[in-house]
């Protein structure tokens, strides 16, 4: 859930500057701007050391520095000890300044985005992402031992001493107003998004209302864990030619939350919003559950299908809210998309 703050976009001037003082061979040749992100990206060309490169730096734009902070300590925890691919962060820079951040700089990875054409994808290139997906989910969800359900934070920017994830340079907590139950955290999420849906789906809102207070006694008492909370194909780049998993991107705002729903989350958006009780949707959850038990363990007690249906309804929520923001899969018109998005949630209420 994205803490929106400010809009702010730095000047390429401002970027080449930022970027030239983090390193003193570093020397900046080029900054072009990448659109349709929620936060400023640029491609920056380097020249150092007879060397010539593109890097990625990421800018603090509608999110609030507290939120924005802990990605590239998140990146470098998450390359270090596990074998998700993630971009190498090379440079942080954490002044809150308006001409200046907080930025970092990275790797530009190898890959693909497909987000695009996520339907008209071979059904072994889709199988091939959604096992790598629980895979990898499987190794971030076993990362650090968080007490609580919330928004990530760099321990420095609370007041408590709650447990996390130690890195080498900082430690990685949950924000002060995190729950100690996973029921009022995920009742948390979904209000937020309730309260900002799209004029589409206003008229929802209550019978959504109704189906969370009615059904979340189904919830357990899960182990808080480190999700990616929005492993999608807009955050994943892939060899088209095999479905590698080339990177996993956009670890901002992450949330401590149940690994249950993030994998309900990676199942609906990899699954291309196929519908419920579809042959795609059930080879891509098949999929995504091999490769997490390859990496995890999923325990499916008496009422694990019913906590399903009740992820697969918040997941679905920020795709309600954002809507106009081009949260979609791919070319199909506006009006489709809303009657797909209302036939799914037909299935749930």
């Amino acid at each position: 859930m994205v803490e929106h703050f400010r809009s702010l976009r730095l000047t390429e001037s401002a970027v080449r500057r930022v970027v030239s003082d983090c390193r003193d061979e570093w020397t900046v040749t080029g900054v072009d701007g990448i659109p349709g992100s929620a936060n400023s990206l640029y491609a920056v060309d380097l020249s150092s050391a007879n060397r010539e490169r593109t890097v990625i730096c990421k800018c603090s734009q509608n999110t609030a520095p507290v939120a924005f902070r802990p990605e590239p300590y998140l990146l470098e925890a998450i390359s270090r000890r596990t074998t998700v691919p993630v971009p190498a962060v090379l440079a942080v820079v954490e002044d809150d300044s308006e001409d200046a951040g907080p930025l970092f700089v990275m790797e530009q990875c190898d890959g693909e985005g497909v987000a695009t054409r996520a339907r008209e994808l071979e059904p072994a290139i889709r199988e091939r992402i959604a096992r790598d997906a629980g895979r990898y989910l499987g190794q971030i969800h076993d990362l650090g031992s968080f007490d609580r359900f919330g928004a990530v934070r760099l321990g420095r920017d609370v007041d408590h001493n709650g447990s996390g994830l130690e890195t080498p340079n900082v430690t990685l907590t949950v924000a002060e107003n995190a729950h100690d139950e996973w029921a009022d955290a995920l009742v948390g999420l979904a209000t937020f998004f309730l309260s900002n849906l799209d004029d589409r789906f206003v008229d929802l809102e209550g019978p959504i209302r109704k189906t969370l207070d009615e059904r979340c006694d189904v919830l357990n008492d899960p182990n808080p864990v480190l999700m990616h909370d929005e492993y999608t194909y807009w955050n994943t780049l892939v060899d088209p030619n095999t479905g590698e998993t080339t990177a996993v991107l956009d670890f901002e705002d992450q949330q401590v939350g149940c690994a249950e729903y993030d994998l309900a989350a990676a199942i609906d958006s990899l699954s291309a919003l196929a519908p419920l009780g579809s042959a795609r949707r059930r080879r891509v959850r098949d999929a995504v559950y091999e490769g997490y038990e390859e990496t995890n363990g999923l325990i499916r007690d008496s009422a694990f299908a019913a906590r399903r249906d009740l992820y697969r309804l918040v997941a679905r929520l920020p795709m309600l809210a954002f809507f106009k923001s081009g949260m979609v899969v791919g070319p199909d018109s506006p009006e489709t998309l809303v009657r797909e998005h209302r036939a799914f949630l037909s299935e749930l209420l």
